[in-house]
């Protein structure tokens, strides 16, 4: 893939992605993260990914664990968040994944200002702890 289409790629399906960056501060090696990440299967072409912790250790080092938890869940002092919304419209329905405070609020939207979040509701929760 080049340059312009990991760009448009991430833009338009890269929220996980780039959240899980994010709480790892390496939002900005993005590009190149991506491309390793595709290099070893963690993720595919279209963005969804297949090892969310893999692609954790690949950003910072260590292991993780990552596990989906319903929105109500609240977690450990030790934990992470990552809030997936939904927006459903006739015939469709839009999801985004955003980087919660620890109680459910966003922090880090991959979008700014994202239509599924102020519009939809929180569906459920990624939970991520680093465990070395």
């Amino acid at each position: 893939m080049n340059t312009q289409s990991i760009c448009a790629m991430l833009g338009e399906y890269g929220c996980y992605f780039l959240s899980l960056l994010h709480l790892v501060k390496s939002d900005y090696a993005a590009l190149s993260l991506f491309q390793l990440a595709l290099d070893k299967k963690y993720i595919n072409d279209d963005c969804y990914i297949n090892d969310p912790s893999a692609v954790l250790k690949l950003a910072a080092g260590g292991k993780w664990d990552i596990r989906k938890e319903n929105a109500d869940y609240k977690p450990t002092r030790d934990e992470l968040e990552i809030l997936r919304f939904e927006r459903k419209t006739t015939g469709m329905t839009y999801s985004h994944f955003v980087t919660g405070d620890g109680f459910g609020n966003v922090v880090y939207d991959p979008l700014g200002d994202s239509r599924t979040v102020t519009e939809g509701q929180l569906i459920s929760k990624r939970i991520i702890r680093r465990i070395e």
